[in-house]
């Protein structure tokens, strides 16, 4: 098995990466990013500390930023109320780069907490045929503060 983390730079995909690496080992563990190219500075600080962490991210970047986006569709919510860019700049180059690169033994992993379970179900389903994981959701008492003491623990600077 592979397991897939999308790391967004946020606490709860970061220490799914940890979880699934404690888990499953670094050896069959890799992770994604798709750069928006609006993205803080301190998001770059903390994929850069996680890959002397544990290993480099898969960096995904057409070169388009969010007002690019905007200029080339005219909208910055699609009408289900997504939003247009994360679509364009972050889940289609994802997904290709799943389908071209990945076989059906690959599990797509998430930092989805416990709190999340909407957001879960959507995850999953949209991930079909692949099998999903959501280490931040296996513990109830896992919420933003204990992922904030948990990054600390490891390392990262938390804000």
């Amino acid at each position: 098995m592979k397991y897939l983390v999308s790391v967004s730079g946020g606490a709860g995909s970061t220490l799914a990466a940890h979880k699934t690496v404690e888990k499953h080992g670094l050896e069959n563990v890799d992770f994604i990013f798709a750069d928006t190219n609006t993205e803080d500075e301190t998001l770059y600080e903390l994929l850069d500390k996680l890959e002397k962490n544990l290993k480099p991210i898969i960096r995904l970047n057409d070169g388009r930023d969010i007002w690019d986006c905007f200029d080339d569709h005219g909208i910055i919510r699609t009408p289900t109320g997504a939003c247009k860019a994360s679509l364009e700049l972050k889940q289609k180059p994802i997904a290709k780069w799943v389908k071209e690169n990945c076989d059906e033994n690959t599990i797509i992993v998430s930092g989805l907490d416990w709190t999340e379970d909407v957001r879960i179900k959507r995850f999953d389903n949209k991930w079909k045929p692949y099998e999903t994981y959501h280490p931040m959701a296996e513990d109830y008492k896992m919420d933003l503060c204990n992922m904030k003491r948990d990054l600390g623990d490891l390392g990262y600077t938390v804000q």
